[in-house]
């Protein structure tokens, strides 16, 4: 049996340690990504390509086994500015992939999707993730195609994007000792390390986990004013945390993202995990070594 792992997007946050996982299981990991990897090792193939071209997306499926799919727009806000670049990204690009693992008789098609799916919030970003995971369904009904869909919640850890709140919240603190919020800081959210998601992304290859939506998402609920405090008591009392309590979180859920229903998913965490002190100390850390 192939060992051929592909995983589009795998330059990215999430797709980059997935990728690593992969590699230390042994897999043959390709990494397709319309700009290159700062974090891919000589183990990993890479090749540039972008998944709104079909003839580039079927060539590197040739001989595959699995298929993660990372890629597609994750910002909220950069996809309320650019909605049809966000739908083309996030719906045909996901079709193209889906068709060329049809063609290409693939065991498994793993989907990055997002809690947002049931929520009102999250605009053109959480519709077209919505509407991908209806499309992927599909391809299962229809043809047969074996699935696995992954609702992520707010990861952080190590080469976070530029919008990912953790990571930004601790450059500012750094930075200019100070940690601004939009809103009161009441919202809850389920941070896990990014870590403990990618490792449970590789155990979704298994048999058991097929035709399945699954909630990636910490184990544990958080105020976002506690996590401003514990960074705060991490990095010294000297820092300041200001809330613009006039400012309302547009497009982001408050408390929580299911405030309508769809397709019931199974929460999938590891027997151990990263807690969050812990992992943003050692984000700090690294954080702080970069500088130094």
């Amino acid at each position: 049996m192939s060992k051929k792992i592909v995983i589009f997007g795998g330059s990215g946050f999430l797709g980059s340690h997935v990728a690593d996982f992969l590699t230390k299981r042994k897999y043959d990991v390709f990494i397709f990504d319309i700009k290159k990897s700062l974090y891919r090792n000589r183990f990993q193939k890479f090749i540039l390509g972008d998944t709104l071209n079909k003839i580039q997306v079927n060539k590197v499926l040739k001989n595959c086994s699995y298929v993660f799919n990372f890629s597609g727009e994750a910002d909220i806000g950069k996809s309320k500015k650019f909605p049809i670049e966000t739908l083309e990204s996030n719906i045909i690009g996901t079709a193209n992939i889906l068709q060329a693992c049809l063609k290409n008789k693939i065991k498994k098609y793993l989907h990055a999707s997002t809690v947002y799916v049931n929520s009102e919030q999250g605009g053109f970003y959480r519709s077209s993730k919505h509407a991908a995971e209806l499309i992927i369904e599909n391809y299962n009904e229809f043809f047969g195609l074996d699935f696995v869909i992954m609702r992520f919640g707010s990861l952080y850890g190590p080469r976070a994007n530029k919008f990912n709140f953790i990571s930004n919240i601790i450059e500012e603190a750094l930075n200019s000792r100070q940690i601004t919020r939009q809103g009161n800081g009441e919202e809850i959210r389920e941070y896990i390390h990014i870590f403990d998601a990618a490792e449970l992304c590789c155990k979704l290859i298994q048999n058991k986990y097929r035709n399945v939506i699954v909630n990636i998402t910490g184990s544990q609920p958080y105020k976002v004013k506690n996590v401003l405090q514990l960074i705060k008591e991490i990095l010294g009392e000297d820092i300041n945390i200001k809330f613009n309590k006039k400012k309302i979180l547009k497009d982001h859920y408050k408390i929580t993202p299911y405030s309508y229903k769809t397709r019931i998913a199974k929460k999938l965490i590891n027997d151990g995990y990263i807690e969050l002190g812990e992992g943003i100390l050692n984000l700090i850390n690294d954080k702080i070594k970069d500088k130094s």
